[in-house]
C-alpha cells in the first residue's frame, strides 16, 4: 500500500517522507499548478557557461494552431534575443507531479520561432572550474582515455542480455 512506501530525504540525517508528502512539497516548489514554461528575466549569452549545462536539450516551437499569434509573438522574441545578445531564465514544469527546472531558453539561429531549453544548475549544484581545467588533453592523456574505453566495451550479440532485472517487478 502507498501508506507502507517511504521515501528518504538528506535534511541532516534520512528522514522518512510519505508519498503524499512529497506530493505536497513538490506542488509548494513549482509556482505553476500544471504543465508550463514562465520565463523569469533575461541575462546577457557571455553568461551562459557550457560548464553548467545540465541535461539533453529540448526544443520550443510555436503553434499557432493552438495559439493564435504564438509564431509571431515567438518569431519577435527570438529576433530581439539575438539582437540584444541574451538568453530567458525561466521555470519549466513538464509535470503536475514533478518539480519544476531552473532553464535557459536559447534563441535558435534559424528561420523559424525556435528555442533551446536546457535545464541549469541551481547555485549549490555547481562548483568553480579553474581555467587549468578547461584546455587539451596532451597525448598520454588521450591514449589512457582510449584504453579506458576499450576495456568497457561490452561485447554481446544482444545488449538486453546483459541488462539486470529490475528488482521492483519481483513484488508483481
Amino acid at each position: 500500500e502507498d501508506k507502507d512506501v517511504h521515501n528518504f530525504a538528506n535534511f541532516c540525517g534520512r528522514v522518512s517522507i510519505q508519498p503524499a508528502n512529497l506530493v505536497k512539497m513538490k506542488k509548494a516548489s513549482n509556482s505553476q499548478h500544471k504543465s508550463s514554461l514562465v520565463v523569469h528575466g533575461f541575462r546577457p549569452m557571455k553568461f551562459l557557461s557550457i560548464t553548467n549545462l545540465m541535461s539533453k536539450t529540448t526544443i520550443a516551437l510555436a503553434n499557432d494552431s493552438r495559439v493564435s499569434g504564438s509564431e509571431k509573438a515567438l518569431y519577435n522574441l527570438k529576433l530581439s534575443m539575438i539582437k540584444k545578445d541574451v538568453f530567458a531564465v525561466g521555470e519549466m514544469l513538464t509535470r503536475a507531479s514533478t518539480t519544476s527546472k531552473l532553464v535557459a531558453l536559447v534563441p535558435k539561429n534559424d528561420g523559424f520561432g525556435g528555442f533551446l531549453i536546457t535545464q541549469l544548475p541551481y547555485k549549490e549544484d555547481t562548483r568553480k572550474v579553474l581555467p587549468s581545467d578547461i584546455g587539451f588533453a596532451d597525448r598520454n592523456s588521450v591514449d589512457a582515455a582510449k584504453r579506458l574505453i576499450s576495456k568497457a566495451i561490452l561485447n554481446f550479440d544482444h545488449f538486453e542480455s546483459c541488462l539486470p532485472e529490475n528488482p521492483w517487478l519481483k513484488h508483481f
